[in-house]
């Protein structure tokens, strides 16, 4: 779809009804550079972690790039990768990856 829509890991939702704890992290995306050249007036993520940046539950992006954003995610919910340790892991700039370290 237009913009690209990507999920990994638990909702929110899932999370709430199972009673898990978690921290919720929303990033406006669309104000940054990858996003504003291309013109992009929405884009968006949220990031569901264990309290105090730990294991990330599940991830939800939306804009351009999202699939590319989701892989990298993915990686970090299957190998239990904390947001605490993608947000001092260095990618280049200016690439997608590099805004994991804001949303997470």
């Amino acid at each position: 779809c237009l913009p690209p829509i990507c999920a990994v890991g638990a909702l929110e939702e899932e999370l709430v009804a199972r009673g898990v704890d978690f921290e919720k992290k929303e990033t406006d995306l669309a104000a940054s550079f990858s996003w504003k050249r291309l013109g992009q007036e929405h884009a968006a993520a949220k990031v569901l972690a264990e309290p105090g940046g730990g294991l990330i539950l599940g991830a939800h992006v939306a804009g351009h790039g999202a699939d590319e954003i989701a892989n990298i995610l993915a990686l970090a919910v299957r190998q239990g990768i904390p947001a605490r340790e993608l947000r001092v892991m260095p990618f280049a700039y200016p690439t997608l990856g590099y805004y994991i370290r804001s949303m997470a």
